[in-house]
């Protein structure tokens, strides 16, 4: 092979070929280090969307473009430094680390272009994750190597002195050659050991401004993986809180459920409901705030709040209001709904919370969502005993019902008021025709219609009847009557129960009141 040696040219723009390379590498360690990132990210999350954030964000073109680019001169500096028995041997490493990057870059992009997108294997992710940190550790030491050839430091150690008499080159120096590829393995060996030698020399006698040099490195190295990995593209957690927008958000809990307040399936469309509690000050003027920018992410698939289904969840919180104003430094709590579909057992949830001010910055939540789809029976008393049925934090029943009865008829007092003047009056109420009486009386604090609305809203009546299960719902026979007594209309099949209980579902917690067996 004949090639022409330009080594005038080398010598006059050494100090500048070197800056080119550094300012590459440190492109090229920026676009590792946000690649670490992103697959850091799948690994806490599960989830690869690509096209919400594709793989091909951080492994593209440019990236091997910057990749060739460093090969391309460290190969023509190896050949020319070489040919004079100048260092090199700082070039040979940059040429393994890009060879290392490139084979590595292509198995990570084959990875999620193809692998990633069918399913989620965490020892995969686990050693990509930790081939790319390793790869990238690899660069500050060269990094630091170049910054001392930019800047011209010791070029007599490094041979740069020497080198001045290139650019005065002969005529001989500027002839065609013949390359001999032939490998003399003793010359390596004393080369390395020579290298090694001068390297600690240099070292001693430069000790002072090469550990400047370092330090700074180090100091912006530290700063730069501390800002990106732990500020700009930090993931929260849930009870954490994160500023954004001049708020202060936090979220509380996050819930899942097919239900409303009394346990019933809310959509007949197997959907499901992700409740967020969530606690938002505001550190500006006062203004609304727009959940619509707080996505939730599951899996592949993202939502927004909806409130339409705001009375289904009345009883979980202060369910959001769009027009609810928070005025300066004011702390509001309220619930957040968004209305899915039905997510599959290892689902990962996420939240994002995204700048009103820009289209990029979006802060990061993780969630751990409590699953309340399934009943649970929380009390149980029979017949004489006091039943607490809490509806929220701040208010309940107490429930003791003495006695029952099951009956085709019943009479019950009631006053009907005109003129100033509200006599009582008594009548017999009957049931229709396959119907029954569950009649009983019961004791609490709340009056007459605070409670037949409870118990219609609440409760239900099951019972058994050779062995079969019944449940119904409460259907009140009448309403305006006197005194602490119930009159439920029922199928008539309870006069053969074994079997008869009061249901009280509050979400997903049943409370029972046992009247029989």
């Amino acid at each position: 092979m004949i090639l022409r040696k330009p080594y005038a040219f080398l010598i006059k723009h050494f100090k500048a070929i070197n800056l080119c390379v550094l300012l590459t590498m440190l492109f090229c360690l920026n676009r590792v280090l946000a690649l670490y990132s992103f697959v850091k990210d799948y690994l806490q999350l599960g989830i690869y969307n690509v096209t919400l954030n594709s793989i091909s964000n951080y492994i593209n073109i440019y990236l091997y473009l910057a990749l060739g680019i460093i090969l391309l001169i460290t190969g023509i500096l190896v050949f020319l430094l070489r040919k004079k028995d100048k260092p090199y041997i700082s070039y040979i490493y940059i040429i393994l680390l890009v060879l290392i990057s490139f084979v590595l870059l292509i198995y990570v992009h084959n990875y999620f272009s193809y692998h990633a997108l069918k399913e989620f294997n965490r020892q995969m992710a686990l050693l990509i994750r930790d081939l790319v940190l390793i790869d990238s550790l690899f660069y500050y030491p060269i990094i630091f190597v170049l910054i001392i050839r930019s800047l011209g430091i010791d070029l007599k150690n490094f041979g740069f002195y020497e080198d001045e008499a290139f650019v005065t080159a002969s005529e001989e120096d500027r002839e065609e050659i013949e390359v001999d590829v032939a490998f003399n393995k003793e010359r390596y060996l004393r080369m390395i050991k020579n290298k090694i030698r001068y390297t600690k020399y240099f070292f001693l006698e430069h000790k002072m401004i090469l550990s400047l040099v370092g330090l700074l490195v180090l100091l912006i190295g530290s700063f730069n993986f501390y800002k990106y990995f732990y500020i700009e593209n930090r993931i929260y957690k849930e009870g954490e809180t994160f500023s954004s927008n001049y708020y202060k958000i936090k979220i509380n809990n996050t819930y899942l459920t097919d239900k409303d307040y009394t346990g019933n399936v809310i959509s007949s469309n197997n959907r499901f409901f992700v409740v967020v509690d969530t606690d938002v000050t505001n550190l500006t003027s006062e203004r609304t705030f727009d959940a619509s920018k707080l996505f939730l992410y599951v899996d592949d698939d993202y939502y927004v709040p909806t409130v339409r289904y705001n009375k289904s969840f009345a009883d979980m919180g202060n369910t959001y209001n769009k027009d609810k104003i928070i005025a300066y430094k004011e702390t509001h709590n309220f619930i957040l709904i968004y209305e899915i579909d039905k997510p599959k057992t290892d689902s990962n949830f996420l939240l994002k919370y995204q700048e009103l001010y820009t289209s990029k910055k979006m802060t990061r939540i993780k969630v751990k969502v409590l699953d309340i789809s399934t009943f649970k029976q929380k009390g149980m008393s029979t017949l004489g005993e006091k039943l607490n049925v809490p509806l929220n934090l701040s208010k309940g029943y107490d429930i003791t019902i003495p006695q029952y009865e099951v009956t085709k008829d019943r009479k019950y007092t009631y006053e009907s008021c005109y003129s100033y003047n509200c006599p009582i009056y008594e009548r017999v109420l009957t049931a229709t025709n396959g119907k029954t009486l569950l009649f009983f009386k019961w004791a609490s604090d709340t009056d007459l219609q605070d409670f037949l609305s409870f118990l219609k809203k609440y409760g239900k009546v099951r019972y058994r009847v050779d062995n079969q299960e019944y449940i119904e719902k409460v259907s009140l026979k009448i309403t305006n009557y006197r005194g602490k007594y119930a009159y439920l209309e029922v199928n008539q099949n309870i006069e053969n129960a074994t079997n008869i209980e009061l249901v009280f579902t509050v979400r997903t917690y049943q409370y029972v009141y046992r009247l029989k067996g």
